[in-house]
């Protein structure tokens, strides 16, 4: 994610609350949707476009529209001077992946052309935004204003060789940044992808040092425990991960129950099945949809205004009888297809056919509402709750392809063939990855996936974003290995491949966990768990103990016919691409074959 929490919580906490806002008086800021529209009216009235770019459940996002944007004198400048466009990044993920840099709120003003010529991150109180104003509109006017230049992409260079330098460098930045409780500064931010990073590397290494690390972290995130109604909040402001950011969002419940699993699985300790339950109590109480999706964000203060602090201190009936905080009940693919995998990487820790169930639900009711003819899947669907929620941005339902949601999608779809064998779930996966690479590859940009095509492509061109790219180059390295296509890794090499030194520069420690494992899974493969022979109990019981197995370089999947002998009974073979194991019947004999094969070859990843 960038740095979003680190701007998102600066703005917040840097004295912008509380500031006294003027009455506003006369006509309000007029917002327009981003489109050609919007730029030919600013490149004709010799304006300057202002973007504004945040989520609903942002804090910071809010004190600008219930604060900032009502101030008489930012009002008067912005119509005066500005084309305002606002900008939802959960529903616009391709313009969220853009300006997340910025963090949310994110203010980003460019001219009629398509340049940039400032971007402002976190909130900014009236007083200090005025100013602003003033100097970008006489800038504009006298022809002084400095614009942002091109960029330039990273080098093409695909060999293992290359791959590993860029793996090794990665880690080493996310080994520097490593902390007690964590990772970086003072902020604690519940994510999955750095614990995830650490874990996998304990195991293939035998690291006990990184296990315990990666161990001490998840126990801190249960500091942001909600003991009344279960669930996490966001963040914390401390390297203790005590004065919780009180925000919720269902990435970092998400994010939650895949490290409450990790810890289970390497601990063995029952606790974490029961925290993954307290998570469960508050996703299920608030944030599930009738039909088994859920929805994005909740805010961190009642309609009342009643301070955060004080609110979520409260028990259960006092809460109620102020007011459940606001809702945004938007229903986001990304969004849900992590929140699915989430559960079905439970119900692996765990065997609690409850999470499974509930990933399954969620990914079919995708997959009924959203799943074009095409292949690729909306990113929103029409007649959903969001349509009743007072918000600051319209909604988005335009029918475009978005990379990340593809992505997202893509990768629950490989993990819930893994835990339940479904073909359903194969294909839906493999023609998901089929449509992405028809509808968004871009060939001329050496292997980059491009965002959704948009009428403002002349003027602003098509962003590749780094998180949503690693994330497809991810997804299609487990299609390679379901199918055993090789055009599936090699695409998914070349895009890890453009992703070089300028991309990584501007990335956060997240970004750099989730590169470094992508290289990690591309450089020494996976253990695959090939399973073939007829249907029947024999066969169930051989894919239930893969599915259960904890072995971060596994999957699991069903033979390709003639890869291996049918030998006329259920079968397994453990197998990396240097190596296989004989023949497995008993279920029991797949964990020590598993282990004989985990550990990668000492050379990957600089030996890191």
């Amino acid at each position: 994610m960038k740095r979003l929490f680190a701007f998102v919580l600066m703005a917040a906490c840097g004295g912008s609350q509380g500031h006294a806002v003027a009455p506003q008086s006369g006509p309000p800021i007029v917002w327009s949707k981003w489109g050609r529209d919007a730029f030919a009216r600013a490149k004709s009235e010799h304006k300057l476009v202002m973007v504004d770019v945040g989520i609903e459940g942002c804090t910071a996002c809010r004190w600008m529209h219930e604060r900032t944007y009502k101030d008489p004198e930012v009002v008067r400048r912005v119509r005066d001077a500005f084309v305002a466009v606002s900008v939802d990044a959960d529903q616009e993920p391709d313009l969220g992946a853009r300006y997340e840099p910025w963090g949310w709120p994110a203010e980003i003003f460019l001219t009629g052309d398509g340049q940039v010529a400032l971007a402002i991150q976190g909130s900014e109180p009236a007083k200090e935004l005025v100013p602003i104003l003033d100097d970008l509109a006489k800038k504009y006017a006298s022809g002084a204003l400095t614009l942002e230049g091109k960029v330039v992409r990273g080098t093409t260079e695909s060999t293992d060789a290359a791959l590993d330098g860029r793996c090794a460098s990665a880690v080493s930045i996310f080994d520097v940044a490593r902390r007690d409780l964590g990772w970086g500064g003072d902020l604690r931010v519940i994510e999955a992808s750095p614990v995830d990073l650490e874990f996998y590397r304990a195991a293939v290494r035998g690291d006990a040092d990184k296990r315990a690390h990666a161990l001490a972290v998840v126990q801190g995130e249960t500091k942001l425990l909600d003991p009344v109604w279960g669930g996490v909040y966001i963040a914390a402001l401390s390297p203790s991960w005590d004065k919780p950011i009180y925000e919720r969002r269902m990435l970092h419940e998400a994010a939650a129950i895949e490290t409450f699993a990790d810890a289970l699985d390497v601990s063995k300790d029952p606790v974490w099945s029961k925290r993954i339950a307290e998570v469960d109590r508050y996703v299920s109480g608030f944030m599930t949809a009738p039909d088994g999706t859920f929805y994005s964000t909740q805010k961190d203060q009642p309609a009342s205004g009643m301070k955060a602090a004080q609110y979520w201190a409260l028990a259960d009936a006092e809460r109620r009888a102020i007011g459940i905080p606001p809702i945004d009940h938007g229903v986001y693919t990304d969004q849900n297809a992590r929140v699915a995998a989430a559960y079905a990487r439970a119900w692996e820790a765990t065997g609690d056919a409850r999470w499974l169930a509930t990933a399954e639900k969620t990914i079919d009711a995708l997959l009924a509402s959203r799943l074009t003819k095409d292949g690729w899947v909306l990113q929103t669907a029409k007649g959903e709750a969001i349509e009743h929620d007072a918000r600051y941005r319209p909604t988005d339902e335009e029918p475009r392809p978005y990379l990340q949601a593809q992505a997202e999608m893509g990768l629950a779809l490989v993990m819930l063939h893994e835990a339940t064998g479904e073909a359903k779930y194969r294909d839906a996966a493999i023609r998901i990855g089929k449509a992405t690479r028809v509808t968004l590859e871009d060939e001329k940009e050496g292997g980059f996936f491009a965002t959704t095509a948009r009428d403002t492509d002349a003027l602003v061109a098509r962003d590749q974003p780094l998180g949503p790219n690693v994330q497809t180059a991810r997804f299609f390295l487990r299609l390679g290995a379901l199918t055993h296509d090789p055009a599936w890794k090699e695409s998914a090499r070349k895009t890890l491949a453009v992703i070089g030194e300028r991309q990584m520069k501007g990335a956060g420690l997240s970004e750099q966990a989730l590169y470094a494992r992508a290289l990690y899974e591309l450089l020494g493969g996976f253990v695959e768990v090939s399973i073939l022979g007829p249907e029947g109990d024999a066969r169930k019981a051989l894919w239930s103990a893969a599915a259960h197995l904890y072995a971060p370089r596994k999957l699991v999947h069903e033979a390709a016919p003639g890869v291996y002998p049918d030998r006329g009974r259920a079968t397994a073979y453990v197998c990396t691409p240097n190596e296989c194991s004989s023949p497995i019947s008993d279920p029991a004999g797949i964990a020590p074959a598993v282990a004989k094969l985990e550990k990668l070859a000492a050379n990957v990843c600089g030996g890191k």
